[in-house]
């Protein structure tokens, strides 16, 4: 069932780099980074199915530091394409970003109550996510996120925020995205007997 959920991942991807050839070359920047967070996304759940002295909430807190210095770090470099903004440069960081925001929005209950937020529920879904880990497998717990992306595009579908190839490519992917739930329910249904 794994094979299948990823192979349906794949293809889904496949589909999608047939829209048009804007969504195409960042697709494959996209996909890129996919690979990349798979291997990392591993490595991690590796590391939370070996370390079993400590808790999943240890485990959160000991890595929140390291990972939030981490993306702070790329938020000073990135660059983002904001050309569409009115008397600002083509390329911002997201630093910058933020800056600009705040000086348009200081309160708490705006932008940074929003990035505080984002925080709060990242590090309880992080707990929650390395229980998993715990008391299933590291396994269960990547195809479990797998299962996450794929209702994602489909609620962003749902929601008219993502459009479906047209023709052929339009049916791969929506059987595609229907192949990587239905391999995680049959995965899951097969763990639980």
């Amino acid at each position: 069932f794994m094979l299948t959920g990823v192979a349906c991942a794949g293809i889904a991807s496949w589909a999608k780099s047939h829209t048009n050839s804007e969504e195409s070359a960042a697709l494959s920047l996209g996909v890129s980074i996919t690979v990349a967070s798979i291997f990392a996304g591993a490595a991690n759940m590796v590391m939370a199915g070996n370390i079993k002295r400590l808790s999943a909430f240890d485990k959160v807190c000991y890595m929140s530091g390291p990972a939030g210095l981490a993306l702070f770090t790329a938020s000073l470099f990135t660059l983002h394409p904001v050309s569409q903004w009115p008397n600002h440069p083509d390329m911002m960081t997201d630093w910058q970003i933020l800056k600009e925001v705040l000086s348009r929005n200081p309160s708490i209950f705006g932008p940074v109550g929003f990035i505080l937020l984002s925080g709060v529920l990242s590090f309880f879904y992080n707990i929650l996510q390395y229980t998993v880990v715990h008391k299933l497998s590291p396994t269960h717990c990547t195809l479990a996120g797998n299962f996450n992306k794929a209702a994602t595009i489909a609620l962003s579908l749902t929601m008219g925020l993502e459009t479906v190839p047209a023709g052929f490519y339009g049916q791969m992917f929506v059987l595609a995205i229907l192949g990587n739930i239905g391999a995680f329910t049959m995965f899951s249904m097969s763990k639980g007997k």
